[in-house]
């Protein structure tokens, strides 16, 4: 057996194929080349209660382009059963983009919660943030394979919380801490 790492994977380590896909993304979106892109990717939730749209998109958006003097665009992908939930008009519903990977490569930052999207991002080196405000019941509910907070990831559990964390972002602190996760679950991609 040769250990490589997952195919499904390849689109991460592919050389000069970053700026290409970016092009891609943001042509089909009519995003600004200038523009950074940040995905929110949450999960399916059983209950059909779940409030996908309790960031406040907007202060966020604000915040970043002011502390880094940058232009900044809101995305969303969600699960398909749930993807006709009315969002402000200046995000974008991304849920039905052709390929999950390639939205990925385009973005700049990654806001999940418990879906595996999380593990497939960290390969670009890009901060991921985790927005669980609804974590003890998803826990309950459906429970998690595992340790939440062993993750090298900030976890949210309130929308003030994401929006500081995400302000505060130490990449050095953050690159650290994906490094010794990836060694420690023996990742080879």
């Amino acid at each position: 057996i040769y250990e490589c790492g997952c195919p499904r994977n390849d689109i991460f380590f592919k050389k000069n194929v970053q700026s290409e896909i970016e092009r891609k993304v943001k042509g089909y979106y009519k995003i600004s080349s200038n523009s950074k892109i940040i995905l929110y990717a949450p999960t399916f939730r059983l209950k059909s209660d779940f409030n996908y749209d309790s960031i406040d998109y907007n202060f966020l958006i604000n915040e970043l382009e002011k502390n880094n003097n940058e232009k900044y665009v809101f995305m969303i992908r969600l699960h398909s059963k749930v993807a006709n939930i009315k969002l402000p008009e200046n995000i974008i519903n991304a849920t039905f983009y052709p390929d999950t990977d390639e939205l990925l490569l385009a973005s700049d930052i990654l806001i999940s919660d418990y879906s595996s999207i999380m593990f497939d991002f960290l390969y670009t080196n890009r901060p991921v943030y985790l927005y669980a405000p609804d974590y003890d019941l998803y826990n309950d509910e459906r429970g998690l394979n595992f340790v939440y907070e062993d993750l090298p990831f900030s976890i949210s559990y309130s929308n003030d919380e994401l929006i500081h964390n995400i302000i505060n972002y130490k990449c050095i602190e953050y690159n650290e801490k994906l490094k010794l996760f990836l060694d420690e679950m023996g990742v080879i991609d």
